[in-house]
């Protein structure tokens, strides 16, 4: 019944337009039509779509949102930062964190213990996602740096991904 109501709309469409303007509309509804009637059957000609392969691999995305370097009063790393490294798996494939690598002058390498008592683990499930805190002693207030992680999904493909973590500088003294 909804098509029928959806006919009659047409039609009181078409009726406030000028013969040159209904004829145009026409022409382009009947085009419309015939280019969807062949994907809605299972006609000879009705389109058909191939199955899609599944990934064989995970996809994960990597975010990091922007700390605030503090001061710490310490002679070599005078300023830290606290930040969280969020990952999203997105292919539907787990995924095991083993390093994330924080790449200043000299890199911070976070290892898979200390991920998994920082997260509680240290893996991402298909379609998961996992936060992990992380803090940085810093030598400079205020730093962009590249972020790795660097892992294993569980078909056994070694996988890399890659964040940015920006720390802002502290305001004050």
């Amino acid at each position: 019944m909804s098509a029928v109501v959806h006919k009659h709309s047409i039609v009181k469409e078409v009726a406030t337009l000028n013969r040159r303007q209904a004829r145009a509309f026409r022409r382009r509804f009947a085009a419309a039509l015939f280019l969807l009637v062949p994907a809605c059957g299972d006609s000879p000609g009705s389109m058909t779509t191939s199955p899609t392969t599944p990934p064989d691999q995970a996809a994960i995305t990597v975010a990091i949102a922007p700390a605030t370097s503090v001061p710490l009063g310490d002679p070599i790393f005078p300023w830290a930062a606290t930040f969280t490294v969020t990952l999203f798996e997105t292919a539907g494939i787990a995924f095991d964190v083993e390093t994330i690598e924080v790449q200043l002058e000299e890199p911070v390498i976070y290892p898979n213990s200390v991920i998994e008592a920082a997260a509680g683990s240290s893996h991402v499930t298909g379609l998961g996602r996992l936060a992990i805190p992380l803090s940085i002693g810093l030598s400079e207030n205020g730093v962009t740096a590249q972020v790795v992680v660097r892992g294993t999904d569980e078909n056994g493909n070694a996988l890399e991904a890659l964040g940015r973590l920006v720390v802002i500088p502290a305001q004050g003294p």
